[in-house]
């Protein structure tokens, strides 16, 4: 029981200090890569977002009836 419970006081404090650092000082290359993959992820999302919201305009009569819409809540 007791070794138990000092792996869990062990596991505890690593995570208490930081156990990704001392990963990456190991191994500085899987932070840069660590980093590039998020970068990655957020650049697709962005681009998805702009393609569903941004990137078809509308034309100006569809705007003013929109923002006459808005504007007189009709």
């Amino acid at each position: 029981m007791r070794t138990i419970s000092t792996k869990l006081l062990s596991i505890r404090a690593s995570l208490a200090k930081g156990f990704a650092p001392r990963l990456w000082a190991k191994n500085p290359k899987a932070f840069k890569w660590e980093i590039i993959a998020i970068l990655l992820i957020k650049l697709i999302m962005l681009y998805g977002v702009w393609t569903l919201f941004f990137a078809h305009p509308l034309s100006k009569s569809e705007r003013l009836e929109n923002l006459s819409r808005v504007i007189l809540n009709k």
